[in-house]
């Protein structure tokens, strides 16, 4: 972020008075113009990666519904969270493990481990996305193990290091786990948030996963139906299992909900793997079409352009409507988030975790 806030102070734009007094406008001008120029370099790395299997039309389809469609819209393009850099660079890694142009390379691989650490700094949770592509790697690339795995251990050795000296401990406070507690597992007792968490990332009118990007269910159903056709089935598993894990993930967490936000914003952090799964997916529909086992006919076309047509309608809520980003609580059916200020709010009695949620 340095050079953005180099940048602005260039022009004059300043978070801090030379008197050292804290300019909260001229900061949020800042993190709001960094977080859409990361978004927009996301955007370009999709794009990137689809051309690898889709020819430029398609690339380009697909990434204009991810960009508008998801929560890179709503949540990654407008205030600034850690998910910005985060997916920015599992994405980048992502591009380097399935293009043909580097993957078969050692260098690449070392710079695939970087790329993953440093989204492991932003983001803690991104260590799932680390074991599956070391997992991919052992069991599919195992020649290019060494720099991979020599890389993360100095980097890990590194981060270390960095945080004994900062805080005392071998992580940083928000790295540890006591963020996942859940309740207590003594005594037989059941996790307290766990079964919210679990059901509430999936399907809760206020951050449920497939209510806010149904556009996501419609990617499961395409490559579950069509798997005989996907070109690069262990890719496929790993994404499908990062995506599992973090849910899993996601759900363990006592603030499932992830504090004041838009929709699913937690969940941010598997888009770029629901990108690769679209991606396969397209590629695994076209193949049936050639085999003669999947055409195209009006209700179908039509299922599709309605689901794609919520999403971008869901997350342009999200990303334009102060309503709609003030949320309207967790659980609330008759009045979701994206529906703020568009029908008229009930009356409703306040709840402890919808009307105040607690921040990340």
């Amino acid at each position: 972020n340095v050079p953005f806030v180099a940048g602005f102070g260039m022009a004059g734009i300043s978070p801090v008075t030379p008197e050292g007094d804290f300019l909260g406008h001229h900061e949020l001008r800042i993190l709001r113009f960094s977080a859409a120029v990361v978004a927009a370099g996301l955007c370009v790395i999709l794009f990137l990666m689809s051309r690898v299997w889709l020819p430029p039309g398609r690339s380009l389809a697909v990434t204009l519904v991810f960009a508008f469609g998801t929560q890179i819209f709503s949540s990654v393009s407008r205030p600034f969270w850690s998910h910005g850099w985060a997916i920015l660079l599992l994405a980048a890694a992502l591009l380097l493990l399935v293009s043909p142009r580097w993957n078969d390379k050692h260098w690449t691989y070392a710079l695939i481990s970087t790329l993953l650490c440093w989204a492991y700094f932003c983001r803690p949770s991104l260590s799932l996305a680390i074991v599956g592509v070391t997992l991919l790697v052992l069991f599919t690339r195992w020649r290019f193990l060494g720099p991979f795995l020599v890389t993360g251990l100095v980097w890990a050795v590194a981060f270390g290091l960095h945080s004994r000296m900062t805080f005392g401990s071998w992580l940083p406070p928000y790295f540890l786990s006591s963020h996942l507690e859940s309740g207590r597992l003594a005594g037989g007792l059941l996790f307290s948030s766990y079964p919210k968490g679990v059901i509430g990332t999936l399907i809760s009118p206020g951050r449920g996963l497939f209510l806010y990007v149904p556009l996501f269910a419609l990617i499961l159903v395409a490559v579950a139906r069509r798997w005989k056709w996907i070109p690069d089935k262990a890719l496929a598993v790993t994404a499908l299992g990062v995506c599992l894990a973090h849910w899993q993930l996601v759900s363990f967490f006592r603030n499932w909900w992830g504090g004041q936000s838009f929709g699913p914003r937690l969940m941010s952090d598997i888009v770029p793997w629901f990108f690769l799964l679209a991606v396969l997916g397209m590629v695994a529909i076209e193949r049936a079409r050639a085999a003669g086992k999947f055409r195209w006919n009006l209700p179908r076309s039509v299922a599709v352009t309605l689901i794609v047509a919520a999403s971008v309608f869901i997350h342009t809520r999200g990303a334009t409507s102060k309503e709609a980003q003030r949320g309207a609580g967790l659980w609330n059916w008759r009045y979701p988030s994206f529906m703020a200020g568009i029908i008229a709010r009930p009356d409703a009695s306040p709840d402890t975790d919808e009307s105040a949620p607690a921040r990340e």
